[in-house]
């Protein structure tokens, strides 16, 4: 007997606004097409007065998960069935993942800073002369994380705040 082939694709996306030129749906159906599964990747440019009828959509439609710009990444919590504890400590989520019939919200921003700060820098945060105590790597010759606004925040909260001593640092 043949195997049956499906027309089913699987749907992923990013809600935002402004998002015509966010490129992740170049990254996303690249990958797709490299693994050959039927997924598509949508970028759909969802105003924060709609937030509520696109993430009922998302339901409605079975999407597998969704990016949010920073316009939804607060807004978005309250649609959530739940958050990842990343996604909690920093109550902010950039991606939307289903698992069976829920909507669970997570934060990757703190882990892609750790990520980068390893493999990008060559710098482990575990392996700091940073002291104990709350003082800043500053302190110590080490120049703090400097940021502004949600990323620096997200960065900082994500990050292993035992290893490495982060300062957002505002302006």
């Amino acid at each position: 007997m043949p195997e049956q082939v499906l027309y089913l694709d699987n749907v992923g996306g990013v809600f935002g606004d402004p998002v015509a030129e966010n490129p992740t749906v170049v990254m996303h159906e690249a990958a797709f097409a490299h693994l050959g599964i039927r997924w598509r990747y949508l970028t759909l440019n969802i105003k924060a007065e709609n937030l509520t009828a696109a993430v009922a959509g998302m339901r409605a439609m079975q999407f597998q998960g969704i990016n949010l710009t920073n316009l939804h990444k607060v807004a978005v919590l309250q649609y959530l069935d739940q958050l990842a504890e990343d996604a909690a400590i920093m109550a902010e989520v950039n991606t939307v993942r289903r698992e069976g019939g829920k909507l669970v919200g997570e934060n990757s921003d703190g882990k892609g800073f750790m990520l980068a700060l390893r493999e990008d820098a060559g710098v482990d945060p575990r392996q700091t002369d940073c002291p104990p105590g709350g003082r800043s790597c500053e302190d110590n010759g080490r120049e703090p994380f400097r940021g502004t606004g949600a990323r620096a925040a997200a960065a900082s909260d994500g990050a292993d705040r035992r290893a490495l001593q982060l300062r957002a640092l505002d302006g």
